[in-house]
This record gives C-alpha cells, structure tokens and sequence, in this order.
C-alpha cells in the first residue's frame, strides 16, 4: 500500500507514521519498495497477460530509449496498476507526468551528463538534448528530475553539478 495512504487510513499525523514506519522497517514488521509499504516476504508477480504486455511495452522503450512511450500510452497497453508496480519497482523512472525512461537509459544518462558536467563544468537542454539526440520535451524533463533529485542546480539557463 501507498505510504500516503496508509498513513491516511490510519488517521494519523506525519511525524508519527514515519516513527512507526521506521521501527517496522527496522524491526523488519515491514519492507518498502520506492513509496509503497509491504510485508517483508512480498513479491510483485504478474499474470502471463500482464507479463507479455510488459515485455511489448519495454520493448518500445529500448527501440527508442530517448523518444519513449508517453505514460498515457504505456499505461494503455499494461494497465495503470501493472504502470504504477514497474515504476515502484523501479524499472521505470517517471521523470515528469509526459516522460517515463528506462531505469538503465536514467542511470547512463546521469554517468553522461556528471561526465560532461566535470568536463564543461555547465550544461544547458539545448545541450542535453543534442547529447542524448532527444527532444526538448524528453532533456528538459530529465534536467528538472535531476535538480529535484539534488544531482544538478539550475543557475539561469545552465545546470551544474551539486
């Protein structure tokens, strides 16, 4: 379940949720996965159906690593929950509510763009975008999701490392 609402079924306030969740995850009553909350022993399975959708759809991404499905699309070929599990999973990484990545297409973009930043010390969208020959659409959104992720800080139209 959803941390957010759990904490909500529960009816109790912030500060305290997180203390309990803490001491079952410590006490290992709990385990999480990115925002969900589970038993420790709890294992996402996909039915046959679901899986085949999953292996169509991360085909579609690894064709086109930097011009992927839109959520909306790949939600409507696996389902919104089947969606919701490969992001909590982390084999998505939902960088804004347009742009979804590959966890591995994330992760060597990071190595390229800290690479580049330690080279250049300062990289713009214009120059993401040409780097990983994607559109603004899919640089601008991988830039705002690495300074959310204090990986970068915008200062004007650059970003550098933090």
């Amino acid at each position: 379940m959803p941390r957010e609402e759990m904490k909500s079924r529960l009816g109790l306030d912030t500060k305290t949720f997180n203390l309990i969740v803490e001491q079952a995850l410590q006490e290992n009553v709990a385990a999480a996965t990115g925002s969900v909350l589970h038993a420790p022993d709890f294992a996402v399975a996909f039915n046959p159906e679901q899986q085949r959708a999953i292996d169509v759809l991360m085909r579609r991404f690894e064709a086109a690593p930097w011009n992927t499905p839109l959520p909306k699309d790949a939600e409507q070929l696996v389902g919104a929950e089947v969606l919701a599990a490969l992001i909590d999973l982390g084999r998505l990484i939902k960088l804004s509510e347009e742009v979804l990545l590959l966890a591995g297409t994330y992760r060597s973009g990071v190595d390229e763009i800290r690479a580049y930043l330690i080279e250049h010390k300062t990289i713009t969208v214009a120059q993401v975008r040409d780097l990983f020959n994607t559109s603004r659409k899919y640089a601008l959104a991988l830039v705002e999701y690495l300074d959310a992720q204090g990986i970068t800080k915008r200062m004007g139209d650059e970003r550098t490392l933090r």
